[in-house]
């Protein structure tokens, strides 16, 4: 149960950071100059509600991470764990990301003027930092950095691309009235460079399998039937 609550977590958070950073986009980058403004305040509340749960996820996680390298649930709840987690490079990295996840629904609720721009650099930090934790560390040295930089370019095209997507549905509706042609400017652009983020996706993908598994991957596995 602790490590299923553990993949839950995990699962909201990365679900909750890619939706800031895909609806940051559009008003940063994507949408045409004129309806930024009008991007940025539709997707102001699920930006905020998905910073919210951005935050709560990211700070359980490290106290579940207590109880994975404790007892159990009771040592969910020790602060004496919390520390001893905080002295890992776990933990070193996770007091960041709780810092930046806090930092970026702060932003959210003050909304400054250049939010969006705010946003983007505030999660692709995030996501760098989630390629020092899991499985990106598997390697040291050279091929550890590089690794470790696929790991993080992998997370930001996932983002772009699957971020991106719900955004969609709101231009679609703009396309119907007097933002048509703005709406499908956006639209446009979000699938010609949505090509070059899927192929990231796969491409760096297809190097984080290489790294954790090397080239005979076992396919009669779960990883290698899920993987493929």
């Amino acid at each position: 149960m602790l490590a299923f609550t553990w993949v839950a977590l995990r699962f909201i958070h990365f679900t909750a950071l890619m939706l800031v950073f895909g609806c940051a986009l559009y008003g940063a980058w994507l949408a045409p100059v004129s309806v930024r403004r009008l991007m940025m305040r539709r997707f102001l509340r699920l930006q905020r509600h998905a910073a919210t749960w951005s935050f709560i996820s990211a700070t359980l996680m490290l106290a579940i991470q207590g109880g994975l390298m404790g007892s159990g649930w009771r040592d969910v709840v020790s602060p004496d764990v919390w520390l001893a987690v905080l002295q890992t490079q776990f933990g070193g990295v996770w007091l960041w990301q709780i810092i930046l996840a806090l930092v970026t629904l702060v932003v959210t609720i003050m909304v400054p003027r250049s939010m969006p721009r705010l946003l983007l650099m505030l999660t692709i930090a995030q996501f760098i930092l989630l390629a020092g934790v899991g499985h990106a560390t598997l390697h040291s040295g050279i091929p550890g950095a590089i690794q470790q930089v696929n790991h993080a370019l992998h997370l930001v095209c996932a983002a772009a691309w699957f971020g991106g997507l719900l955004p969609v549905l709101y231009c679609m509706r703009m396309a119907q009235g007097r933002w048509r042609e703005q709406a499908i400017s956006t639209m446009m652009r979000f699938s010609r460079y949505g090509h070059l983020f899927v192929i990231g996706v796969l491409l760096t993908g297809i190097m984080n399998a290489l790294f954790i598994v090397g080239f005979s991957v076992p396919w009669h596995m779960a990883y290698g039937q899920l993987l493929l």
